[in-house]
């Protein structure tokens, strides 16, 4: 007769007899499945994304310092923004045609806007 135990989402079944330790059951389950969580074309990162990412990132990066020192909030916020953008678009054009209005907006606010 077989009992089986479930450990978040890992079911595996052990037999009346066995004394292995639930560690080691967990352990040989991760063994025996692979778990490819990120490897679906939604979610796979290409060299122009992570390129896009890096530059768009540092950039964000440079405008919130600027922000920061200044004391200007439009550059602070805006520099978080563009941080912010390559964590929610995995795709480089869309995260660099987004970028580029957001920098766009960043100057034209710092230098118009009030």
């Amino acid at each position: 007769m077989k009992r089986v135990f479930s450990y978040g989402a890992f079911g595996f079944a052990l037999s009346a007899a066995d004394t292995a330790s639930p560690l080691t059951c967990i352990q040989t389950v991760l063994a025996e499945r692979r778990f490819d969580l990120y490897d679906t074309p939604e979610r796979s990162m290409n060299t122009n994304t992570l390129f896009a990412s890096l530059f768009w990132g540092s950039l964000g990066f440079g405008f919130t310092i600027y922000g920061k020192k200044q004391g200007a909030t439009v550059p602070l916020f805006g520099g978080v923004a563009l941080m912010a953008v390559s964590y929610f678009i995995s795709s480089a054009l869309y995260m660099s045609l987004v970028c580029s209005g957001l920098v766009v907006a960043i100057i034209w606010l710092r230098k118009w806007g009030s």
